[in-house]
Parts: structure tokens; C-alpha cells; sequence
């Protein structure tokens, strides 16, 4: 009985070639995963749906209603954010007032959630023009001005 080299050896590249494609595909698949575009994760679209500046929550646990301009005496200001995603997302935010970054904090949110940024103690706001980035996967996606004045 004879081995025909011939035919061993097409078949030993094809397998190969074969192996290689079936590679390939699956290092593009993981890529694609892991390095998705913004809105996207693993499992589907991400965005926000809502953003905006309050002054805390209501009897029922709920974010009060939203506005632009706080006091300087105000004890704290908050950020409501919700997120539309299929999963967890570290959402961060950037506190700015006039150009200066006060204050960067982030969180992994499913649904919504407050950030919220307060005075040293004794102390107050100060008084001018804030605005707070909203980043997603490290992309700035909203950003929101306010005022604190007397």
C-alpha cells in the first residue's frame, strides 16, 4: 500500500489555509467586540436618554424637577443621568466651572443615577457659569450648563 504524497500534501494545505481563515475570523469577531464605536458595546446600542441639573430627590426617592441656576447656598448640586443600555456602563463626568475642572468623578450605572458635587465644608459655590461633561467608553456625548449665582 502506497501513500500518495501528492494528495497528502494538498491536503495538509488546505487544512492550514483553512485554519488560518477560521484564525482570522475569529480575531475579527473579538476585535470587533471589544473595540466597538461609542454607542456600541458587546450586546448593543448605548446612549443617553435624559441629563440635567437638580437640587436632590423628592419623598419618593425620585430626582426633583430640573433647573438651570442654583445658589451659592445651595448644599449640593446634582446631575441626573440616564443611560439606555443593555448593560452596566462606566458613565464619568467632568464638573467645570469657568474652564477649570473641579471635580471628575464616574461610576458603572444601569438605568439612572445622581452625581452630585458639594462646596468645602463651611464653605459655598462659587458664583458663575458651570458646565458638566458626560462621557461614555472615555467619549465626551453631553454636556450641560448651569449657573450659580445669588
Amino acid at each position: 500500500m502506497s501513500i500518495d504524497t501528492t494528495t497528502t500534501k494538498k491536503f495538509s494545505v488546505k487544512l492550514i489555509v483553512g485554519l488560518g481563515l477560521l484564525t482570522l475570523l475569529l480575531i475579527c469577531v473579538v476585535l470587533l467586540v471589544v473595540i466597538s464605536p461609542q454607542f456600541k458595546v458587546a450586546f448593543g446600542p448605548v446612549r443617553i436618554t435624559d441629563v440635567y441639573m437638580t437640587t436632590g430627590f423628592d419623598d419618593q426617592g425620585q430626582p426633583l424637577a430640573p433647573i438651570n441656576r442654583f445658589s451659592p447656598d445651595e448644599p449640593r448640586i446634582y446631575c441626573y443621568v440616564e443611560v439606555s443600555s443593555p448593560k452596566s456602563i462606566y458613565v464619568k463626568l467632568k464638573w467645570i466651572q469657568e474652564n477649570i475642572v473641579v471635580l471628575e468623578q464616574g461610576e458603572l450605572v444601569y438605568g439612572w443615577k445622581m452625581f452630585s458635587v458639594e462646596p468645602l465644608p463651611g464653605g459655598v459655590f462659587g458664583e458663575g457659569d458651570y458646565k458638566v461633561e458626560i462621557y461614555l467608553a472615555d467619549t465626551l456625548v453631553e454636556t450641560v450648563e448651569f449657573s450659580v449665582k445669588r
